[in-house]
């Protein structure tokens, strides 16, 4: 295939990439994003007030967990 076949074949397959996809771009997804966690007794979470600290389990720059549905 010369270069500007192989051009018109990528935008082709681009093309039906798009077309495709826009299939699924109203399909409704549940996404959670977990920034950080820790586990509290009843009784220290009675006693949060506003502009309460927790310790929390992860450092400022780990990486997040992303859950799509229930994954």
């Amino acid at each position: 295939m010369q270069d500007n076949e192989i051009g018109k074949e990528n935008n082709k397959n681009t093309a039906t990439l798009e077309i495709n996809l826009q299939a699924v771009y109203d399909i409704p997804l549940q996404v959670r994003v977990l920034l950080r966690s820790t586990d509290l007794k009843l009784n220290k979470i009675l006693k949060l007030s506003k502009g309460a600290v927790a310790e929390l389990d992860k450092k400022v720059g780990d990486p997040v967990d992303l859950f799509i549905g229930d994954r």
